[in-house]
């Protein structure tokens, strides 16, 4: 069942910094309504307590809810306070016809409803002697039980739920007893074979057709006998196929079974029909009362990243299991957290589904989306929803804006220093096009031993001041130079203006510090500034004062929209 890939197509109409679900106009009423949602919340209630019904559907003139609800809007909710548990079903309909939808309301506490009576049991029936001469007589026995009433056909009537009755039938007869009570009827055959019978002119003959015993136990065997005159074929239905003129064959059924007997020559087809009682056999089983399992979703896990939907969006999850039916579908529901349509609302028959919608996503629209699953069997109940999974959608990057500082025409130091206390440095830049921070380098190095247990921090600023997102590396070793970057991963969107970031060590040993190259010449990038941390607490903004020169850095921001 996994890995079926469900080839339809997702219309989630998506544009520039717009929120999925916008309305879609539907201009088409060649097909059937469709029903986005119906369910029951909570599925399950204590007796006398209320469940909420709510639906969703487009594309219907009409909507009905059985069950007594009526006719409804096209979406909507209703309460309903069923005293049993209840299926409702959702009928919708246009000119191009009707679709439908269940929900159940499982009543817990509520009164068992009686037992629904059991079908009649036929103990016996049987023809004796089951083969006759013209003339002759054989007689019909019968025991049955749990019916109100048991007839038997050709001219018999009405019995007794047992008894004894004589048939002289004047040709091979087959007598048919019906035993019927409320839950319906149960029928047996008995079979009198009438030898020298005259047959159609022409037609084969028929001697006898006979099954001894008549009526076997669940897993026993009979042997069906039979003789045939003036035919060049003979066969016998139920597996048991062509046969010679005169022969035996076991058979063992699992249920009462009907077996005929066909014998052919030039003039045409002659047939004879006898039916082989099994008792004791299984009950056809009852109605289906309980849901599938709630299906366990794998993929994409919680917090998980998906593509821009340009490239497929995949879903995996457990299957559902149900003994009695067998599990019909799927519903995969994926929606926007504000959004008034899902994007995804698909009833599929795998537990997998994967599809490219082809459009894009706006930075204002990329987190707390929500996907979830429930199953459904062939009896048409529905399990619980899935618990709800979050995940995100990665940006839509169009370009890089590179900003570059890389005078190192002098240097200057942050960390623990004999004249400052954890002292930090800044440099101030100006973003002209909107998108993502992703990276920010300085060139640094340490004279001085330092430890690479030192944990180097830069925050990112907004022109206020206020921390948007930071990131760490580890210190490095004496006399180390080089460009240390400091990935912050495409996490916060911001538009044009001016950014800064502060880069200090946290918790520095005493006297391990860090040179950080910088740039006399101010005029060489008038859009930025240097900022340095007077000391004690860097992270706050308040110790961060204006220098006189430019920080040695490089930035990089993803452009999208």
């Amino acid at each position: 069942m996994k890995r079926l890939l469900i080839p339809v197509l997702l219309f989630l109409v998506m544009g520039v910094g717009c929120v999925p679900g916008g309305p879609i106009t539907i201009t088409t009423t060649t097909q059937p309504p469709v029903i986005n949602s119906f369910d029951a919340r909570p599925p399950t209630i204590a007796a006398g307590e209320s469940a909420t019904l709510s639906w969703s559907v487009a594309g219907a003139t009409a909507v009905s809810i059985d069950q007594g609800v009526g006719n409804v809007a096209l979406t909507g909710s209703r309460a309903v306070t069923p005293s049993v548990t209840i299926v409702y079903t959702l009928t919708a309909t246009n000119a191009a016809g009707s679709s439908t939808a269940t929900a159940q309301v499982i009543v817990s506490g509520a009164p068992s409803p009686p037992p629904s009576p059991s079908l009649p049991v036929v103990n016996s029936f049987t023809a004796s002697p089951p083969s006759i001469t013209v003339g002759g007589s054989a007689t019909l026995s019968w025991n049955v039980s749990n019916a109100t009433s048991v007839t038997i056909d050709q001219g018999v009537g009405v019995v007794a739920s047992s008894g004894t009755t004589s048939v002289f039938p004047a040709a091979t007869t087959t007598y048919t007893l019906t035993a019927a009570n409320a839950a319906g009827s149960t029928t047996a055959s008995a079979q009198v074979v009438v030898s020298g019978a005259p047959s159609p002119s022409g037609l084969p003959v028929v001697n006898y057709f006979m099954a001894n015993p008549p009526t076997i136990s669940a897993g026993g065997t009979t042997t069906l006998g039979w003789s045939v005159s003036n035919a060049t074929s003979v066969t016998i239905d139920q597996g048991v196929g062509a046969v010679g003129l005169v022969g035996t064959a076991p058979v063992s059924p699992a249920t009462t079974t009907s077996y005929t007997l066909t014998a052919s020559n030039a003039a045409g087809l002659y047939s004879l029909t006898i039916t082989v009682m099994v008792t004791g056999a299984p009950s056809p089983p009852g109605p289906d009362t309980t849901p599938p399992t709630v299906p366990v979703l794998l993929s994409p896990s919680i917090g998980a990243t998906l593509p821009q939907p340009s490239s497929p969006w995949s879903f995996d999850w457990a299957d559902s299991s149900d003994t009695e039916s067998g599990i019909k579908q799927y519903q995969l529901y994926v929606i926007h957290s504000g959004a008034i349509n899902p994007a995804i609302d698909e009833y599929v028959t795998a537990s997998y589904y994967t599809k490219t919608s082809g459009g894009y996503i706006g930075h204002d629209s990329l987190t707390n989306w929500t996907w979830k699953v429930r199953a459904q069997n062939n009896a048409g109940l529905w399990s619980d929803w899935s618990p709800v999974r979050v995940f995100k959608v990665e940006p839509k990057i169009t370009s890089v804006l590179d900003i570059t500082q890389t005078g190192m025409g002098a240097s200057a130091v942050f960390g623990w220093s004999s004249g400052y206390v954890n002292v930090g440095q800044g440099q101030s830049f100006k973003v002209t096009q909107a998108g993502w921070f992703d990276e920010f380098q300085i060139y640094l190095s340490s004279s001085q031993p330092t430890s690479t247990s030192d944990i180097i921090r830069c925050d990112m600023r907004n022109a206020a001041g206020t921390v948007l997102q930071s990131v760490s590396v580890a210190g490095f070793a004496a006399g180390s130079g080089r460009w240390v970057k400091f990935s912050f991963g495409s996490q916060k969107y911001i538009t044009p203006g001016t950014y800064y970031c502060t880069c200090y060590v946290v918790s520095p040993a005493a006297n391990h510090w860090y040179s950080i190259h910088a740039n006399t010449n101010d005029a060489s990038y008038p859009d930025g500034g240097r900022y340095v941390s007077t000391g004690g607490s860097p992270q706050n903004w308040g110790t961060w004062v204006s220098y006189p020169w430019d920080l040695a850095f490089k930035a990089k921001i993803l452009v999208g929209p």
